[in-house]
């Protein structure tokens, strides 16, 4: 039976990409769907190890660490990451 973490794997996608395009501009918002999309097509599963990296972590914690998917922890780790893979 799978773990229930505060984020299914289709709500941590859709959240990161949100973050990732969060100050773009409409022009800038197409060019990085592009590289995003370049990205996953070079390596589909990076968003899903994403995933299991932050569902890790928060495994790794005794307390409620729920605060491992809100919008700051999401900004500085997944969103980042990809930030730095374009």
């Amino acid at each position: 039976m799978a773990k229930d973490y505060p984020m299914t794997y289709e709500e941590f996608e859709k959240r990161v990409i949100e973050l990732f395009l969060r100050d773009s501009t409409p022009e800038e918002k197409k060019q990085l769907m592009v590289d995003l999309d370049d990205l996953l097509e070079f390596d589909p599963e990076f968003i899903k190890n994403l995933y299991k990296s932050t569902c890790g972590y928060y495994d790794s914690h005794d307390w409620n660490w729920d605060k491992v998917f809100n919008d700051p922890l999401l900004l500085s780790g997944p969103v980042n990451t990809i930030e730095m893979s374009l």
